[in-house]
């Protein structure tokens, strides 16, 4: 998925074989050619992303020093979809969301710079430049997840906060077309219930290549489970009735956040982002959480982290009264969710490792094997799963009602409908 050059710069997969000194390059051409920051004093990389190319800048201006963040856009970007990313972003700085990092307008007005890829006119691809973000980037997507409690907690509590924000978008505010064929980094995707039911055709042709190594074996082994779990995971619209939608931020991750005190200060990368439903939010998110990315227990379930994701979720999202809660509809549709966001991962991980030559099969199949791991984890502990976050959510299911403030809580041993 990425190559590391000096320990720092990683290459984001749709841009193997590019030089970095080149990209950064154009990046300080940029900034000194379209940005008005003042003197541009550093430019140096920054790691962790995987399908763009992500920069730090250092700029003085009369005196004071400022720094910035830059990105440059994967080539499945368009520029509509950059414009409604920077849309959601200014809109949630303008409501008082202040873990979102400001956009910086170019020259021109507009919220990035259009380059060229050498020796190409037709080939666009977009810079953009933000304010840039305090706090410490700590995880990732993979392997390196496990939050503490305190971090869990405020991460559980920054959704909360960001769908109350987002949810008071304007309603004109509608974001671009799905791109045909789309998958993470590769255009627009579409919502995840008209997403499920394209891929099991995809699945099969990809399952019926020839390929000998490793990813394509296992690929193979797994493929009727796989697609089993994408039927499953469709529900219908009646199945769907009373799921509220929003703006989802839709990679919603330990390291999409950054942290001081173990409490999350700045949220970010929202190139996912799409009106779906509350709920994929909320699987995606669990699926990053609550699940281990451990040698010895890839795959397993982490149950405390389940239930106190979802307790502060609905802690907060009461508080903050905007939403609200996860009711019971969205409740009662916890483990279809649960596997749609882990669906939507090993969307990318099958379809990304045949989208280009050269893919390393030993990288992939780690990411394949975590989330078919994941997947039947899901499965095995679907009743276990849904007593946590019946618990957590204060959900009690004899009355299909989700208690709100004081009321009180029936013991655990009826939230589940079972009897001691």
């Amino acid at each position: 998925m990425s190559t590391t050059i000096g320990g720092e710069q990683i290459i984001p997969v749709g841009d193997a074989g590019v030089d970095p000194q080149i990209v950064r390059d154009e990046v300080l051409d940029v900034l000194i050619a379209r940005y008005d920051l003042g003197d541009i004093i550093d430019v140096w990389p920054i790691s962790g992303g995987y399908v763009n190319w992500s920069f730090g800048a250092k700029a003085v201006s009369k005196g004071v020093e400022t720094q910035y963040f830059i990105r440059k856009y994967n080539r499945g970007a368009t520029a509509e979809s950059v414009r409604y990313e920077h849309a959601l972003v200014e809109h949630l700085v303008e409501c008082g969301f202040d873990k979102v990092a400001p956009v910086v307008r170019a020259d021109d007005g507009e919220s990035f710079v259009i380059t060229h890829e050498a020796g190409s006119a037709q080939a666009e691809r977009y810079v953009a430049v933000y304010g840039f973000l305090p706090g410490e980037c700590k995880y990732s997507w993979c392997f390196d997840t496990d939050v503490t409690e305190k971090e869990l907690n405020s991460c559980a509590r920054t959704l909360a906060e960001y769908h109350a924000h987002i949810s008071s978008i304007p309603p004109g505010l509608v974001g671009p077309a799905p791109s045909p064929g789309a998958y993470q980094g590769s255009g627009v995707m579409p919502r995840i219930m008209d997403l499920l039911p394209t891929l099991p055709p995809i699945y099969e042709s990809l399952a019926a290549r020839t390929e000998k190594n490793v990813f394509g074996r296992y690929l193979r082994e797994n493929i009727d489970d796989i697609l089993r779990c994408v039927r499953d995971a469709t529900r219908t619209a009646h199945q769907l009735h009373g799921l509220p939608s929003l703006t989802v931020h839709s990679d919603f991750h330990a390291g999409n956040v950054k942290y001081r005190d173990s409490e999350v200060v700045a949220l970010f990368d929202f190139d996912y982002a799409r009106f779906d439903y509350r709920m994929f939010d909320i699987g995606h998110a669990l699926h990053f959480f609550c699940f281990s990315w451990d040698p010895q227990h890839d795959g397993d379930l982490w149950q405390d982290k389940l239930r106190a994701f979802v307790r502060e979720y609905q802690m907060a999202a009461e508080e903050i009264d905007a939403v609200g809660p996860l009711n019971a509809a969205e409740l009662r549709n916890t483990i279809p969710f649960l596997h749609a966001g882990n669906i939507f991962t090993l969307d990318w991980d099958i379809r990304d490792f045949f989208a280009a030559p050269g893919r390393d099969p030993e990288e992939y199949i780690g990411y394949l094997q975590h989330n078919v791991r994941l997947m039947k984890t899901i499965d095995a502990k679907q009743d276990e799963i849904g007593r946590l976050v019946a618990e957590a959510a204060r959900w009690d299911k004899a009355s299909d009602r989700v208690l709100r403030g004081r009321e009180k809580t029936k013991p655990a041993a009826t939230l589940d409908g079972k009897a001691k």
